[in-house]
C-alpha cells in the first residue's frame, strides 16, 4: 500500500542533541494522552535518528493508521493508512497534532 503513504516534514530550530528530548516530549504530550486509540508505541533509534512510530486506530477496529516520526531536519513523519476508509479529517488531525506539539517545544 505504499500509494496511500502520507509523507510530511517539520521544520524546527531544535538541534540535534536535543532529538532525544524532542521524542520524549512529543510522546508524553501527545502519544500517552491519546489513551486506547494507540498501539504499537516505540521509540528506536535508527541510522543515528531518533525514532517515535506508533498506530492510532478505531475505536470500532474498523482502520488503523501506523505513524512513524524521524528526527533530522526537517523532522520527517510518514502515515501509512490501513485502507480508503480512513477518514481524511483523520489524517489531517494526525499532523496538525504532530506540527502543533513540535511547535510548542519550540517554545519551552
Amino acid at each position: 500500500m505504499a500509494e496511500s503513504t502520507l509523507s510530511f516534514s517539520i521544520e524546527t530550530e531544535v538541534t540535534p542533541a536535543y532529538y532525544d528530548e524532542l521524542i520524549k516530549y512529543t510522546y508524553e504530550n501527545y502519544v500517552a494522552r491519546m489513551g486506547k486509540n494507540l498501539t504499537n508505541i516505540n521509540q528506536t533509534v535508527e541510522n543515528g535518528n531518533y525514532v517515535l512510530g506508533f498506530t492510532v486506530q478505531d475505536l470500532d477496529g474498523k482502520w488503523h493508521v501506523t505513524v512513524v516520526m524521524k528526527t533530522g531536519k526537517p523532522i520527517q513523519v510518514t502515515m501509512q493508512p490501513s485502507d480508503a476508509t480512513v477518514p481524511s479529517a483523520v489524517l489531517d488531525r494526525i499532523k496538525e497534532d504532530l506540527i502543533i506539539v513540535i511547535q510548542f517545544l519550540k517554545r519551552l
